[in-house]
């Protein structure tokens, strides 16, 4: 008997087939469930553009539609999972999914209430998706023992800091370094060839300007001059191939610019757009550093002064403050979705934020970082609706009309949405072995939140493993689709943390929480099947954290859990 056809799911669904969660298969002008149903048949609008059309513009404009229509579909499904959940008996927190709902439920929304009247789909306060968290699932606690969830926030506020690095404001006077013109040079080469790319808040004739005109800006101290210190202090850590206790690359350039920074924010009132991109580049060389506290501090800084500008003149286009503005966002997400850190509120702003402008023919880099940005915004949705504070409860989540299944089927096809609509100019294979940065970074967007979205299914299966009744065979789709992106973040992220980056701590994170997602499911007898290999991913995690674990780092404590689930595997695996 011949199996039964399976429909195809549209890039984007008719309005009929959202509503009713069906899978439409996108037939213009009408669909074949609406034809069957003898239904009106209706697209959003981003669905009126072709997806074939690669220009970049339109693609953008396509992820921004798109991203409206999601929100508000998000926003009802969970309104719905709220009243499923308080008419069922609840599930406890990280005992079987772990899956939650926002902590302020909006109301059902009418799909076309404009975008303007929705709230913003932040990263929740409290939200259980941080290493931490993971560690504290019963599955995971039962590998490596019981840990507090904010054990690596702990550990980053008792790290020892050098005075060089410091935040604090010192009473003496700190000289300018000397400019010599070579060093200069190479290193603003080095800034726009390997740091600009990710991170594109600087148009490099402005800068050029600053630098060229010693006379008129770089003689004595001032935001400009504060902004070219930390051009070439990035540039300086991103030379350094290797990390080191004793190395502080570019130091030299970092502390005096920061030092006058540190006197002067205070006093200023006022979005002074040369001050607010200093501090940007200040949290990024601390990044590099893997030093994720001062990171956090200084683009909340940044982001306290951008916002002033927005606030006074919301219609404001001004593509130097709107490129910084979104660029902080991004950074200040990644590190609260890592540790539970206040926010600058730059979140609110920047859901009525229009994308930054890039020229009808953009850059690569500038496509991936659009590309990025879109990324981020998704899995702040994905936080939001599945890692909120507040816990379904206790229902029992292997039948098939849990609420989360729902959340998470329109979460993963959003995902697979995002992916469709990066321009195909910038857009690796899925499987592509040896990515360019730019790709590597685009690929494990896609990985970490594909491992979010489907880790709470990934755990559940891992605590029901002794049942007599086998979990429903979407849950297990969802587990093993988890362990897929789990394998393949961990085989990309080993090339982009062979050499420093903004992004190395976020990384790590991500490495550890893919490396227990792994471990727990080589103990659970339906899953362990699809991880014959776990010596060699557990070797390959371990890798890829030791060069970064620096003693009294957390990194180092990452090192330690990773061996000590490698330990225990294969002690297990001696009576095997």
């Amino acid at each position: 008997m011949d199996a039964p056809a399976v429909r195809k799911r549209a890039v984007i669904a008719c309005s009929y087939c959202r509503k009713r969660k069906r899978r439409c298969d996108g037939a213009q002008p009408i669909c074949s469930l609406c034809r069957s149903a003898d239904k009106r048949c209706v697209y959003p609008a981003a669905s009126s553009n072709s997806l074939s059309n690669d220009t970049n513009p339109d693609r953008l404009a396509q992820l921004e539609s798109v991203l409206a229509e999601h929100t508000r579909i998000l926003q009802s499904l969970s309104e719905q999972t709220h009243v499923s959940a308080n008419n069922d008996s609840l599930l406890h927190r990280h005992a079987a999914v772990e899956a939650e709902t926002p902590a302020t439920v909006l109301p059902v929304l009418d799909m076309g209430t404009p975008v303007d009247f929705l709230g913003p789909m932040t990263i929740p306060i409290g939200h259980g998706t941080t290493t931490g968290d993971l560690l504290q699932m019963r599955p995971v606690s039962a590998m490596v023992g019981d840990y507090p969830s904010d054990i690596f926030l702990r550990i980053e506020q008792k790290r020892e800091l050098p005075r060089e690095l410091s935040l604090s404001v010192q009473m003496e006077d700190i000289p300018l370094p000397s400019f010599e013109s070579s060093v200069v040079e190479a290193l603003v080469e080095r800034y726009f060839e390997s740091v600009h790319p990710g991170h594109p808040v600087l148009r490099r004739d402005e800068f050029d300007t600053i630098v060229s005109s010693p006379n008129e800006h770089m003689g004595e101290y001032s935001p400009q001059v504060a902004l070219v210190l930390m051009v070439l202090a990035v540039a300086a850590a991103h030379v350094e191939p290797t990390v080191s206790q004793s190395q502080l690359p570019g130091i030299e350039y970092l502390r005096p610019g920061l030092q006058y920074i540190l006197r002067v924010w205070p006093d200023v009132c006022h979005t002074d757009v040369h001050l607010a991109q200093a501090l940007f580049l200040a949290a990024l060389y601390y990044g590099c550093l893997c030093r994720p506290i001062q990171a956090w501090r200084l683009v909340h800084m940044a982001s306290t002064n951008i916002q002033h500008a927005f606030f006074q003149r919301p219609s404001l286009q001004q593509q130097d403050l709107i490129r910084t503005c979104w660029a902080v966002f991004v950074l200040e997400c990644d590190l609260v979705a890592d540790y539970h850190l206040p926010r600058s509120g730059i979140e609110n702003l920047i859901d009525q934020l229009a994308y930054p402008d890039c020229g009808s023919v953009p850059q690569g880099y500038e496509s991936s970082w659009l590309a990025n940005i879109s990324a981020r915004r998704l899995l702040n949705r994905i936080h939001c609706t599945i890692y909120a504070s507040n816990a379904f409860g206790d229902t029992h989540p292997g039948h098939r009309s849990h609420p989360i299944l729902a959340l998470s089927d329109e979460l993963a096809h959003q995902l697979g949405t995002w992916w469709d609509l990066v321009p195909t100019s910038v857009k690796p294979d899925l499987n592509t072995a040896n990515p360019s940065l730019g790709e590597a970074i685009l690929l494990l967007r896609y990985h970490a939140c594909g491992d979010i979205i489907c880790r709470p299914f990934l755990h559940y299966v891992c605590s029901q493993s002794r049942s007599t009744q086998p979990p429903d065979n979407n849950i297990m789709i969802q587990a093993i689709t988890c362990l897929e992106h789990c394998r393949a973040f961990l085989r990309i992220v080993s090339g982009v943390l062979r050499h420093r980056s903004p992004s190395a701590g976020i990384y790590l994170h991500a490495t550890l929480a893919a490396l227990v997602n792994l471990a727990v499911a080589s103990y659970c007898a339906l899953l362990r099947d699809h991880v014959p290999d776990m010596e060699s991913l557990e070797d390959q995690a371990i890798s890829i954290l030791e060069p970064w674990a620096l003693a009294g780092s957390s990194a180092q404590a990452m090192l330690r859990l990773a061996i000590a689930v490698k330990d225990k595997g294969r002690v297990l695996r001696m009576m095997e």
